[in-house]
């Protein structure tokens, strides 16, 4: 990933509702039905390299761009973040999501790479979503859909079982049973996180976690008191693949090499400053059947 360029505007103009959940679990069809129902919202595509699939159209859910145009894009500086997953690019355009615009929000979805980097951009402007599957069995079912292949679906597995590791770190989350309920339940739930977060104490100043890589800040998403552990985990995903290069690589934040990053040790040595050490685990994720 990258996108280490500033930011166009100094914070936002309106809060930013960034939708993140693994693959197949119905990020884009919750974001649709709750536009739908009038959701004071403004839905900002971003761009892919990806083919359109049945049913989608310029704009819907994406800008479709080739992966020239796509690397063009990023040269420019005109993205803010970009990644790669399952072999195409995605990315969110810097001008699209910083304009002013005539709704109470505007919603997008990202991967959560992604979501976290714009996150630590924006901490108080950033409303960060979480779509989750009924069952493990559900969402196998609907993988199954968009693989392309057996190969396709064990990459795709094996990412939602690390994504779905980092559920708590997400400002709300929705389980998708019925799109129509999980609209709603965006909705509200964005509406009822506004209203809390207006009246919430000040976050404290930026905490730094060293691991053997380096020191990565945590700006604004730790409270006082939180548990090292947890401040760790944020931090290690926070890093990102440009960020600890020898430690996180490959196709997914938390599978470098094929294999799984884990906390050895981890302490608060002094208010807002903690130590880490991390180490590289062979993963244990194993390919679901695939059926039919």
């Amino acid at each position: 990933m990258a996108g280490g360029e500033e930011r166009t505007t100094a914070g936002a103009p309106y809060p930013v509702v960034l939708v993140v959940g693994p693959s197949g679990v119905g990020k884009n069809a919750v974001i649709r039905a709750a536009l739908a129902q009038g959701w004071n919202a403004e839905y900002v595509p971003s761009y892919t390299s990806r083919p359109p699939r049945s049913g989608e159209r310029e704009g819907d859910p994406y800008h479709f761009v080739s992966e020239a145009d796509f690397q063009a894009l990023a040269q420019a500086g005109d993205l803010w973040e970009w990644t790669q997953v399952h072999g195409n690019w995605y990315g969110s355009g810097k001008r699209a999501l910083a304009a002013p615009r005539a709704y109470a929000y505007a919603v997008t979805d990202m991967d959560l790479i992604g979501a976290w980097f714009v996150k630590t951009q924006i901490p108080h402007d950033a409303i960060l979503v979480f779509v989750l599957p009924p069952s493990w069995a559900e969402l196998r079912r609907r993988m199954a859909g968009q693989a392309g292949s057996a190969q396709d679906l064990y990459r795709r597995w094996g990412r939602a079982m690390r994504e779905m590791q980092w559920t708590s770190a997400a400002d709300l989350l929705i389980v998708n049973q019925d799109v129509q309920q999980a609209a709603r339940a965006l909705r509200t739930g964005v509406e009822a996180y506004r209203r809390s977060a207006s009246v919430d104490p000040p976050l404290p100043a930026t905490c730094v976690v060293e691991f053997e890589g380096g020191q990565v800040p945590v700006p604004a998403l730790v409270r006082a008191g939180d548990d090292p552990e947890w401040v760790c985990r944020r931090a290690l995903a926070l890093a990102g693949p440009t960020r600890l290069p020898q430690l996180i690589q490959g196709d997914g934040l938390f599978d470098p090499d094929g294999g799984e990053l884990a906390l050895e040790a981890c302490w608060e040595e002094e208010p807002g400053r903690y130590r880490a050490r991390v180490t590289v685990v062979a993963s244990p994720t194993r390919p679901p059947r695939v059926s039919g």
